[in-house]
């Protein structure tokens, strides 16, 4: 396993991305850009935290001001906490898990970074 800039394992700093969303995203994300041991896999992961979750808020904002939609909210809810917690169990095991088409642009970016 490559260093990182927090000193731990690639699986447990790339399961930290995902902990509080785009805050741990772009937290993990800058301290490993600027201490410059730039780890791949931590970038990515940081990179798909960010732009995962942040459609997640605000898709969440967008559909929370509509009449009526308490019941798609709650939908919504559920399985944005179930894709949180299966991104963080795959970031632990795997390393690198990529959600279609997102994952990819992140990958290239995060290894353009290097």
């Amino acid at each position: 396993m490559n260093k990182t800039a927090f000193n731990l394992k690639e699986n447990i700093a790339g399961a930290l991305c995902y902990v509080a969303g785009p805050i741990s995203g772009f937290t993990m994300y800058f301290f490993e850009k600027r201490k410059g041991t730039k780890n791949t896999v931590v970038l990515f992961n940081a990179l798909q935290s960010i732009v995962i979750f942040g459609a997640v808020i605000l898709f969440r904002m967008a559909v929370a001001s509509l009449p009526f939609t308490r019941l798609i909210l709650v939908v919504f809810d559920l399985a944005s906490n179930i894709l949180w917690a299966y991104l963080i169990y795959q970031a632990f095991s795997q390393g690198i898990f990529k959600i279609p088409i997102v994952g990819d642009i992140c990958l290239k970016q995060a290894s353009r970074s290097k």
